[in-house]
C-alpha cells in the first residue's frame, strides 16, 4: 500500500486539538455592583465576565483561566 502524504490522526491527537477547533466564544463584560465568581466564589464589585450559554458570572482572572487552560465552561459542565 503507498502512502499518499496522508497523516493518521489518533484518539489523543484530536482529543488535544479539540478546543482549537470549536473554541469557547467569548465571555460578555458586564458591571455590577455585586457578584460572587462561580469558579473561585470571590465576591467581585467591578467587572464580571457572563458565559453566553450559561449566563453563570466569573471573575477575570477565572475568565483568563478557563479560555486559556480549560477550554470548557465550568458552568455549562
Amino acid at each position: 500500500m503507498q502512502n499518499a502524504g496522508l497523516t493518521l490522526v489518533k484518539a489523543p491527537h484530536l482529543a488535544r486539538s479539540y478546543y482549537h477547533l470549536f473554541p469557547l466564544p467569548a465571555f460578555t463584560e458586564t458591571l455590577l455592583e455585586r457578584s460572587i465568581c462561580v469558579g473561585c466564589q470571590s465576591i467581585v464589585t467591578e467587572k464580571v465576565y457572563s458565559c453566553p450559554k450559561c449566563t453563570q458570572h466569573f471573575c477575570l482572572d477565572c475568565d483568563l483561566y478557563i479560555h486559556e487552560t480549560l477550554h470548557n465552561c465550568p458552568g455549562c459542565l
